[in-house]
């Protein structure tokens, strides 16, 4: 082989070779996407319950209660709510502010969050909500 056939011959496998590592960092990175999406999905999880109607800290949170009577939260003072909820299950989401209003006392919600995050190690503890469902 001539000189300019093995440049020739290594040009072309450089051109190659790098073409080869482009496509696996592109399909590396889509896969890396795809993955972490799917993740985050298996980390959703739902949360059904009444909301109180007690910012339990701030503007921004509603408090959940899984296990009680829509007809017994409403008859319930304040402070019998915070008990109630400390004992119950109960969790308190930080919401985003968005274009709707926030759930009033009594309506029945599904709230999906990201267990991933971790609670907040609190009574009741609480914990970024990704969407919140009004379904009565």
């Amino acid at each position: 082989m001539n000189k300019r056939n093995i440049f020739l011959s290594s040009l072309l496998l450089t051109s190659l070779t790098a073409g080869c590592q482009t496509g696996q960092e592109e399909f590396s990175s889509e896969n890396q996407e795809e993955l972490s999406n799917e993740n985050r999905e298996e980390n959703l999880t739902q949360f059904v319950g009444y909301v109180t109607g007690v910012q339990a800290h701030d503007e921004g949170t509603i408090l959940v209660i899984p296990n009680i009577e829509r007809t017994a939260l409403m008859e319930m003072a304040r402070d019998e709510v915070l008990e109630f909820a400390g004992m119950n299950e109960a969790i308190r989401f930080y919401v985003e502010e968005g274009e709707t209003e926030p759930p009033k006392k009594g309506m029945k919600v599904k709230v999906v969050y990201d267990v991933s995050l971790g609670m907040e190690d609190s009574i009741p503890p609480g914990i970024l909500a990704e969407s919140v469902e009004v379904i009565e």
